[in-house]
């Protein structure tokens, strides 16, 4: 974008696609941004521009270009619509553009009116099976723990950066089942960042924290996230007793559901501790599917099916080191257009079988031993005051002395000397694959990103390990006059125990033996 601050007649022709009761929804045609595909401009109405304080407000688009580096800016905008920049007209305020909803998060919903298409909303599964059923909604227990590990890693993300949610509700909450589980935050403007809201801050009716809580801390987004999984389970908009969580459900997740809705504030288990223990029913669920194909087991107090689906609204008050020189390039072995998929991306923190069990509880410990950081006494978090979360474990699991040093999976083969093969993307950037790791650019050296932020050179990096481990890494030094292979659409390619494809404009790296892997697209990422 060319500015945090844009002129209203510099957005291009607006075309409305949407309202509601802070304002008006157009599509902003010259606004560009390389996070996302496209870009909409959300004016305010005149009652709302009396109440809202755009300093604050102007905190967001900041954070953006200010204060996350590439990476985060980039997984910022992929869950939520985040305010990018702020808007004038005549010299004053009128609102923000922000990223369109990406196409995957809208559904064909079969109502009583016939099939449409609608943004998929998380109200939408918070029903009885047979309205599911009914409505061509079609989701079993491992996505439902997915999308649940993917709302508590998102929170856990903001919150590391100062942001709280706030309103949690099933209708500022979207889903995609496909072509992977994710989630997408709207609203975001009524979302508190360093303490201060640039909206009062309301909650919707039946998604309220405990009496006399203050509103949008960590703590009150960590009980709706509690609220968001019981209720998803239970398949039900309004209970709030864990003993509607299904009998099917893993011991560990009922615990964590439990706790969080009934602890004191500060005793929650906050999000990280969420995304381990949903990384375990991910898997017991998968293992359930593939060895049983059983349906769900009912609710621990089953709930009858409502006569008449129940959608709710929104409150109509505002919301408030240098690497070695690689080896020759790796050929092609297929040259199909349509080759073999890579395995589906699953969840990050679902590690597989008794080792990965091992390893988790070892993080675990190591975690309890960390503790958790004090918060300020106003409980507003900036990104050095969010508490760490506390280890989360079932009483009778205890880790093995030798968990924390068990060797990693070793390769499909021993690796070739060198160690190292570089491929390039078919858009440009370049990753790194040994036996042990896949790295790769988050842009290309020199490339203008936004007026505030050029790539470095060397640029930074992800990897992924072969156990799953995925993170963010210090800018990386590639010896670009050495062989890189590129990757071509609808090749697929080996290296270092690693099978490489060029996908629907993806570049996919999974390993051979653990199934562990990280596909990447010019504005998107997922690993698996």
């Amino acid at each position: 974008m060319a500015a945090q601050v844009i002129q209203r007649d510099r957005l291009g022709a607006l075309t409305k696609i949407g309202q509601g009761g802070q304002g008006v929804v157009y599509r902003a045609p010259n606004v560009k941004t390389k996070f996302a595909a496209s870009m909409v401009y959300k004016e305010y109405k005149p009652q709302i521009l009396a109440e809202i304080d755009f300093t604050a407000l102007s905190a967001m688009p900041a954070l953006v270009e200010q204060s996350l580096s590439y990476a985060q800016a980039e997984r910022l905008i992929s869950i939520a619509a985040w305010p990018c920049a702020l808007v004038e007209d005549a010299g004053k305020s009128t609102g923000f553009v922000m990223p369109a909803i990406p196409e995957r998060f809208f559904i064909p919903l079969t109502t009583v009116k016939g099939m449409s298409s609608t943004t998929a909303e998380f109200q939408h599964l918070l029903n009885h099976s047979s309205v599911l059923a009914a409505r061509g909604i079609e989701i079993d227990d491992a996505q439902r723990y997915t999308l649940l590990r993917e709302v508590a890693s998102g929170l856990a993300f903001v919150h590391r950066h100062g942001v709280c949610v706030g309103d949690i509700s099933p209708k500022n909450l979207l889903f995609s089942l496909t072509p992977h589980e994710a989630v997408y935050f709207i609203d975001c403007d009524a979302m508190r960042i360093n303490g201060v809201s640039a909206l009062r801050q309301v909650e919707t009716p039946g998604w309220d924290t405990t009496p006399g809580e203050e509103l949008a801390t960590v703590y009150s987004d960590t009980y709706k996230l509690g609220l968001l999984a019981l209720r998803l389970l239970a398949g039900d908009h309004d209970t709030k007793s864990p003993q509607h969580v299904p009998t099917s459900t893993p011991d560990l997740l009922r615990q964590i559901i439990t706790d969080t809705l009934t602890n004191a504030p500060q005793s929650r288990p906050l999000p990280e501790a969420w995304t381990y223990v949903l990384g375990h029913a991910i898997e017991e669920a998968q293992h359930r599917r593939k060895a049983t194909g059983a349906a769900p087991a009912p609710a621990s107090i089953p709930l009858d099916p409502p006569p008449i689906p129940v959608v709710r609204s929104r409150p109509s008050a505002p919301s408030g080191p240098s690497i070695p020189a690689p080896s020759p390039s790796a050929k092609p072995v297929s040259t199909s257009p349509d080759p073999a998929p890579v395995p589906s991306p699953d969840s990050p923190s679902a590690f597989r079988g008794p080792l990965g069990i091992a390893i988790t509880v070892a993080v675990v410990a190591i975690a309890a031993v960390i503790g958790v950081n004090a918060l300020a006494k106003s409980h507003h978090p900036r990104a050095s005051e969010i508490p760490t979360a506390a280890p989360y474990s079932q009483p009778t699991m205890q880790p093995s002395q030798n968990s924390a040093s068990i060797a990693q999976p070793a390769p499909s083969s021993a690796p070739s000397a060198p160690a190292y093969q570089y491929f390039r993307t078919q858009w440009g950037t370049i990753c790194m694959v040994t036996a042990e790791q896949v790295t790769c650019q988050v842009c290309i050296p020199g490339e203008h990103i936004t007026n505030a932020y050029t790539c470095t050179d060397p640029a930074p990096g992800r990897a992924i390990s072969t156990t799953g481990s995925f993170f963010e890494t210090d800018a990386i030094t590639i010896n670009t006059s050495s062989d890189i292979q590129p990757i071509s659409e609808g090749y697929t390619y080996h290296a270092e125990g690693w099978t490489i494809a060029g996908v629907g404009g993806w570049a996919r790296f999974a390993n051979d033996t653990t199934g562990h892997g990280y596909k990447l697209a010019p504005m998107n990422y997922d690993h698996f």
